[in-house]
């Protein structure tokens, strides 16, 4: 089943240029801060969709940097980027560089600036 969504993932992503797929979504900055608040205060919902979501987002691009060179981000070889890795780097980069992160601008986009940001290709 992983495969099977990984394949489609990728199909769509090569089906759109990049900057049109993160436009058609509509999940925002807004969107994202609600589900982090009711994450925070336990919500099991809330709390798998907001680790639901890092993960995905994290494992279509790490099958996707192998195959594209439209975000060259570079895995570490010397440890697992976990959901609470991705969760600290994107809040980095929010609290870093709001002048990226307004809250209308699409989450996934975010995402993959900030691990863009931390682990560039050389």
């Amino acid at each position: 089943m992983p495969r099977l969504l990984c394949s489609a993932v990728f199909l769509a992503l090569l089906s759109f240029s990049i900057p049109s797929a993160f436009a058609e979504d509509n999940f925002t900055m807004q969107n994202w801060e609600q589900i982090e608040a009711k994450a925070k205060r336990g919500r099991p919902r809330a709390s798998g969709l907001h680790d639901g979501y890092l993960a995905g987002v994290r494992d279509t691009l790490r099958f996707y940097s192998k195959v594209g060179k439209t975000f060259p981000i570079c895995w570490p070889k010397d440890h697992e980027i976990d959901i609470g890795l991705v969760s600290d780097t994107v809040d980095a980069v929010r609290k870093g560089h709001p002048d990226i992160a307004k809250p209308q601008d699409n989450f996934a986009y975010i995402v993959v600036l900030s691990l863009y940001d931390a682990y560039p290709c050389r």
